[in-house]
């Protein structure tokens, strides 16, 4: 009788701590299943973050392009522009250079003109 007694306490426990391994299982789920959604979570930020580098990516890509065209610009306004400039300011110049003669001459004329006409 004593062995059935025994064998009845054994049975206990055994319910008892299947019982609360059940509950520990359970928990453990809860807690594998909190880790799947941060994991999720960390995926969606991965995701977001390559997007942002790509997008990064492309700046410094057109930025380069910009870097490309401003140098040719650059160039350009050094070998071409600029001489063109200095030449229009020549002209200029001299144009001016001839005006003022013209203006003499005439300013010359009238003075003859005037003198005639008294």
């Amino acid at each position: 009788m004593n062995e059935n007694k025994v064998y009845n306490l054994l049975e206990k426990m055994y319910v008892e701590f299947s019982g609360k391994f059940d509950k520990v299982d359970q928990r453990f789920e809860q807690v594998d299943q909190r880790f799947e959604q941060i994991d999720q979570r960390f995926e969606q930020i991965d995701q977001r973050f390559e997007q942002v580098d790509q997008r990064f990516e492309q700046m410094d890509q057109q930025f380069d392009r910009l870097k490309q065209r401003m140098g040719k610009l650059e160039l350009k306004v050094e070998n071409d522009i600029s001489g063109k400039i200095e030449i229009l300011f020549d002209g200029q110049k001299q144009m001016m250079a001839q005006l003022d003669r013209i203006e003499e001459r005439v300013n010359q004329h009238e003075e003859i003109i005037i003198k005639r006409i008294k």
